[in-house]
This record gives structure tokens, C-alpha cells and sequence, in this order.
């Protein structure tokens, strides 16, 4: 079959080169389990009857994000196609597999001159002063242990001798409830353990502990090392497991305990989240926004595969919430590290991350790299900036951590530009930061009549600096972004300025941001299906050479005419989707468009744009698909023809599918076929039959295939 739109050409090869863009690693997600949110005010018999159509029984309910439920599903049938009956359901508001996610890796204390992070004299070859000058800020507090800040992570060795005076220790007994069970947890326990649903966190890798000792290892104690804080109190709560391993269900535990532990008069100033992954999970967002309501900071690892996320997204730092702090790594010359990533609009400063020494279990010390160390950094800082001055809210404390940084040109492709510095962000004076947030990419796609939502970033220290407007031409309309706290922006008096511009028509639009940055909108048109004669187009092509989940990005040897505009370059998934856009490779799919702005229960504030970026997308066959990297059976690429009748052909060859992936019979085989100076394309299906124990996918059945032009605006022929 042949899905249009197209024509057979002469045949030359022309080839390009290619970035390919690795988005994940190893078990993508908890076998029989997911998460599922029902829509305000759906009872429990109905969700009851939701969960026995599918044979799931409930494990977990969370107190902080009503209507979320984590459940058990029935073995025989795949995670896959029980989410699709659950996204069927009325009643239901979202469905999602349960994720995997992976740890992003002048005192009197001995190891004190090794903490270049904190106080830098160029040792070990280093430049001097490129640190968070935490010898200065100590001269205005040493931070307080009436502070609290929550690492989620590993758990934290607490019977670490340079650790176990800052360790929080709960006042009275406390009860956790797990899907109706009350777990007690009795007076002097340090947090939580949501892997076991314990009251004992205790770090059975390290990771943990080593972000705590950056933190807050006791200061001026004679013992080993200084963390950021000499004083403070450490909340650990563990919910990744002695393998790496963290599930989406965990987090949202450990998120839930905190905010009932705050909820109690708990002063919980931020949580600490030193890891992460590719896959957006509305369930963990919700659970963040609850934490935003409740006053504490979100402050996340951008990430450490040497990307650019604005255009490859990595959650939970690239969410589009403003509790959340995004953090990148720097080096003792205050240069990049190999490793990290960016986003000029997506990640919000930089910390010290490589070579950085912290406590490990068993009363030792060493030395790790990644942002999973620059975060903590930050972390620190927000329980200093708590602790000289007990009135600051979250708002107060993320935005001096913003402007009070140090600009340093290799921070240039981050919202700030700037080094976080300790003493600079306690004593902010005139320091202003103005910077768009949203759109994200600097050129999107958009529709007439669906709205586009505007954000900047306008602070001085920690006050906002509006007002704000962005000019759209042509034709001049002026657009006034506000700090109200009133849908589409987020919270009051944050300095985020937020504003939704819909066009009227079809074309290009400039839109200027008050900073000077401008963003090219085209608003395309939609698209309808129909088959065609089959007309496959044999290829040698380009291998890919993608791997589970990646993406490769493409520069097109001429314009890609789509929905009325031009793009030049793909990124073509391994799941069987392209983008024009960004990189898009999610293996969970689901219906077109990609609408995630969808309402949450009544007691929250309006709907809230989700960072799930604005995406061009086209599905031939969009599932967990499984190229396998240094064979044939993978993606290819080939250009047909002489200019002005090229045609750009991209092939799925032999691809598996992830379910069965020991298996190199079971395969399929699809094409897209994009035509120079034609609009229309083609999805070409010569083989659509995996056979053998994934029979049950065959023909499409549990993939999707349609396109879209914005997350609002598509069309869909087949969901599964």
C-alpha cells in the first residue's frame, strides 16, 4: 500500500552527511506495570471498571496528583496495547509506561584544597577564580540546618562521619501511605526508600551520597571535605536502585513524600534530581507543578550527552515549569566539558562538574564527573540563599541564582550566560537577565486559529523587570506578555512573562521578543490521505547506522516543501517517525497530534503548557522499532533523480521490532518519499508483516501512522 503522495523518478545517488542523536539506553521501562491518571471527578467504581477491562489492579495511589494511579498489569498482554485501551477510556486523562530512568553522573577540612568548585587557586593546572566563590559567601552564612533540601536519588550513606551531622531526621513518627497501606516511620528515620517502601534510604551504589557531600558534608569539622553548605539538613529519599535504575512511579513516590513532609512544616527549599532521561512523563510534570504550589525549587541535570536541548529534549530538566532549575557543567577553566549539554532556552546556567570530590559510602571520599555533579552545586546555594534570609520564596531564591552568576562566554548557549557564583548571587545588585523561554527553537511551525505560547525570562536579582511585548509582522500587532499568574502564565511575580499569539492565516511570521531575539513562525496546512498505485523506490542509500531509539539528522540537498513551508533538515528516528523540526524519537506512541496541553484537576491552576516541543512530525509506521547498528537492517537514505525533479527517499530496511528483537526474521520494511518542489509525499509499505511471536503487530496494528504540522493541528490513519 501507498499512502500519497508522489511520482517515480530517474535514479542518481547523492549523499549527505549525517549527526546521529542518541536518546536512550538499555529497558526503557518496567515490564507490566504503568501509570494512569484519571479526569477530575471520575469515581472509584469507574476506575475500578476502567483497570478490570484490562485485567490491572491498582498498586499506588499519590496524594499529590490526584486521580494517579500506578498499576499492575495482566502479564499476557503487552504494556503497549493495554495503554491504548486505557487511552480510549473516557474517563481516562492520561496513560503512560512506567519510565527507567538513570543518575546523570575557608575551612579547617583536610580535602578542603582539592573542592576547586568551591575555591579555585588554580591547583592542578586549573585558572583561578573560576569557582563558585563559596569562600566569600561563607563570610555571610554558613547555611542552617532549619534548612532542608531533599535529594532524590540513590539515597545518602547517613552514617557518614562528615555527612551525619547535616543528615535530617524526622521530629516525630510520619506515615507514607502506598496504595491504602499506612507505612509508619518512626522518629530520628532520615527519609524514604520508595524502591522497598521503607523508612530506611540508605545508598546502596553511591551516587547519592556524593551529590549530598557536595551539598552539605559538614564545614570546618576538621574532617575531610566542605560541602556548599556547612550547615544544613539532608532529606534523602532513594528511588533508584542498586542497578541505576529508577522507574517514573518512584520518583513521583519520593516527590509525593516530600511535598506531605513540607505540607506537615517541613522547610523544604528544593529537591536535588541529578538524573534523568529522554522520555517526557506527564505523571512526573504534574507531580513537579504540585511541588511549584507548594514553594519548593525542582533543580535537575541538564544532561550529559553533549546535546543541544532545545532541540533534544531531556526530562525532568526540560521541563517547562518555573520551579525547575536546569543545570550544565563547567570545568576548572571555566570552559565546557565534553560531555555536557546546553539549550540557549531550555538550560538555565552552569556548575562546576568534572573532577569533583565528594563523600562515598563507607566513610570515604572520591572524585566524579557530570552534571550530575553541577547540580548539587546549585542545590547548595538555594539552602545558602534560605538561610541568609529566611523570607525568600522559591521565586526570590531561583532568580538570584540566575542573575547573581558569573558571565563567562562559554555559557552563552544557556538562558542566564552565566557560572553559578555563590557570593554574587547574596549580594545581587542590578544584575538582569532577559531571555526568551518559549518557543524553544528559534523557527516553528504553527496553524491558523491555534494558539502559540510566548515566553521571556526578565528579571533584576531576584524581582521581576517586566513588562514585556513581542511584535509580530508582518503587520504590526503587539502582543503584552504578563507576570500574572493567569493562564497561559505559570505563576505570578516569577519574572516569567507568558502570552499565547494565534495567526490568522497561513505564511510566515517574525515574531521580536523585547530582548531582541526574534523566532520565525509559518503557519502551515493540514494535510488529507488517500492510496495511490504502489510505486516503491528501490535504494542502495546511506546507512544510518541507528541504534535503539536514536536519531540522525539529515541536511536535505533541497527544500522540503510541507504544509506550505520549507525545511532542510530531517531527523529521522528509529521508531519510524521524522521531524523537521527537532529531534523526535519517542518509542511510546500514541495519537496525532501530540496535544499534551490538556487540563489537570480543579483544584489546580488552568492548563499549563508542557515542554513537549513544537513538532513537525510524519508516522509511516511510529512503534518501538529496533535497527540494529553495523547491519542492513536499519535506516538508509538516498536522493533520486537531477535537479529540479529530485526525490528524497528515507527507508526502514528490514527493521525489528523492540518486543521481538532476538528475532532478525521478524522485520518490516516502509519508505517515505519526499519530491523536490511538490508539497505531497508518499509512505510506501512493501513488507508491514513481522510474523512469528510478533504476529500481533503485524500490519500496523499497534503502530501509528498519520502526520502533524503542530502539536494541535494532524492527521491520523491509524492509532494503535
Amino acid at each position: 500500500t501507498s499512502f500519497p503522495f508522489g511520482q517515480t523518478a530517474g535514479r542518481t545517488s547523492e549523499r549527505r552527511h549525517f549527526t546521529r542523536i542518541e536518546l536512550s539506553h538499555g529497558q526503557k521501562y518496567v515490564p507490566g506495570e504503568a501509570l494512569v491518571r484519571f479526569k477530575p471527578g471520575t469515581g472509584r467504581r469507574a476506575m475500578f471498571s476502567s483497570h478490570a477491562r484490562v485485567g490491572a489492579t491498582v498498586k499506588r495511589d499519590f496524594a499529590s496528583v490526584e486521580g494517579l494511579q500506578v498499576v499492575k498489569l495482566a502479564p499476557e498482554i503487552s504494556v503497549k496495547r493495554i495503554l491504548r485501551n486505557y487511552r480510549q477510556d473516557p474517563n481516562v486523562l492520561y496513560a503512560e509506561p512506567n519510565y527507567i530512568v538513570h543518575p546523570s553522573s575557608l575551612p579547617n577540612d583536610p580535602l578542603f584544597p582539592r573542592q576547586w568548585g568551591l575555591s579555585n587557586s588554580g591547583q592542578d593546572g586549573g585558572t583561578s577564580g573560576t569557582d563558585i566563590h563559596a569562600q566569600q559567601a561563607w563570610s555571610v552564612t554558613t547555611g542552617s540546618q532549619n534548612v532542608v533540601v531533599a535529594v532524590i536519588d540513590t539515597g545518602i550513606d547517613y552514617t557518614h562521619p562528615d555527612l551525619a551531622a547535616n543528615i535530617w531526621s524526622a521530629p516525630t513518627s510520619f506515615s507514607q501511605t502506598i496504595n491504602g497501606v499506612s507505612i509508619n516511620c518512626p522518629a530520628g528515620t532520615h527519609g524514604f526508600n520508595a524502591v522497598t517502601n521503607s523508612c530506611d534510604p540508605m545508598d546502596d551504589v553511591f551516587h547519592g551520597t556524593h551529590v549530598a557531600g557536595i551539598i552539605g558534608a559538614a564545614g570546618n569539622n576538621g574532617l575531610g571535605m566542605s560541602g556548599v553548605n556547612w550547615n544544613v539538613s539532608l532529606l534523602a529519599c532513594k528511588f533508584i536502585d542498586a542497578m541505576g535504575n529508577g522507574t517514573t512511579a518512584d520518583a513521583v513516590t519520593c516527590l509525593d513524600y516530600v511535598k506531605a513532609l513540607k505540607d506537615q512544616g517541613v522547610n523544604i527549599v528544593a529537591t536535588n534530581n541529578s538524573w534523568g532521561g529522554n522520555f517526557f512523563a506527564r505523571s512526573l510534570n504534574d507531580a513537579i507543578s504540585a511541588l511549584q504550589r507548594d514553594g519548593i525549587l525542582f533543580i535537575a541535570a541538564a544532561g550529559n550527552d553533549f546535546n543541544d536541548n532545545d532541540v533534544v529534549s531531556v526530562y525532568p530538566a526540560n521541563t517547562f515549569l518555573p520551579n525547575v532549575i536546569s543545570v550544565a557543567a563547567t570545568n576548572r577553566f571555566d570552559l565546557l566539558p565534553a560531555f555536557t549539554n546546553l539549550g540557549r532556552h531550555s538550560v538555565h546556567l552552569g556548575a562546576p562538574g568534572q573532577e569533583i570530590l565528594s563523600t562515598l559510602p563507607g566513610a570515604t571520599y572520591g572524585v566524579e564527573t557530570g552534571t550530575s555533579m553541577s547540580t548539587p552545586f546549585v542545590t547548595g546555594v538555594a539552602a545558602l540563599l534560605a538561610a541568609q534570609d529566611s523570607t525568600r520564596d522559591w521565586r526570590a531564591i531561583k532568580n538570584l541564582i540566575l542573575a547573581g552568576g558569573h558571565s563567562i562566554p562559554a555559557l552563552a548557549q544557556t538562558i542566564s550566560g552565566k557560572r553559578l557564583d555563590a557570593y554574587g548571587s547574596m549580594t545581587c545588585s542590578n544584575s538582569t537577565i532577559a531571555e526568551r523561554l518559549q518557543p524553544s527553537l528559534d523557527s516553528v511551525p504553527a496553524a491558523p486559529g491555534q494558539p502559540l505560547t510566548l515566553a521571556e525570562l526578565n528579571i533584576n536579582c531576584e524581582e521581576p523587570a517586566g513588562p514585556v511585548q513581542v511584535t509580530v509582522t508582518p503587520g504590526g500587532q503587539t502582543i503584552n506578555l504578563l507576570d500574572d499568574g493567569v493562564a497561559p502564565d505559570q505563576a505570578s511575580g516569577d519574572g516569567v512573562y507568558t502570552a499565547q499569539w494565534t495567526p490568522s492565516g497561513l505564511g510566515n511570521y517574525t515574531l521580536t521578543f523585547s530582548d531582541g531575539e526574534s523566532v520565525q513562525a509559518t503557519a502551515l496546512s493540514n494535510y488529507a490521505a488517500g492510496e495511490t498505485n504502489f510505486s516503491y523506490q528501490t535504494i542502495t542509500g546511506t546507512n544510518l547506522n541507528l541504534g535503539d531509539d536514536e536519531v540522525a539528522s539529515i541536511p536535505s540537498p533541497f527544500p522540503i516543501e510541507f504544509g506550505g513551508g520549507q525545511f532542510s533538515t530531517l531527523y529521522v528516528s528509529s521508531n519510524g517517525t521524522i521531524s523537521f523540526t527537532n529531534a523526535f524519537g519517542d518509542y511510546t506512541n500514541g495519537p496525532l497530534p501530540l496535544n499534551v496541553m490538556q487540563a489537570v484537576n480543579s483544584s489546580n491552576p488552568p492548563p499549563l503548557p508542557i515542554d513537549q516541543p513544537v513538532v513537525t512530525l510524519l508516522a509511516p509506521f511510529w512503534t518501538d522499532l529496533y535497527p540494529v547498528k553495523g547491519t542492513d537492517q536499519n535506516v538508509f537514505w538516498e536522493v533520486l533523480g537531477a535537479a529540479p525533479n529530485r526525490q528524497l527517499v528515507i527507508e526502514w530496511r528490514n527493521v525489528r521490532t523492540f518486543e521481538c528483537y532476538s528475532d532478525s526474521s521478524a522485520t518490516v520494511t516502509f519508505q517515505v518519499v519526499f519530491t523536490e518542489g511538490n508539497s505531497d509525499f508518499w509512505f510506501d509499505y512493501p513488507n508491514v508483516v513481522f510474523g512469528g511471536a510478533c504476529s500481533d503487530q503485524d500490519y500496523g496494528a499497534e503502530a501509528t501512522i498519520g502526520m502533524e504540522i503542530t502539536q494541535n493541528v494532524g492527521t491520523e490513519w491509524r492509532t494503535a
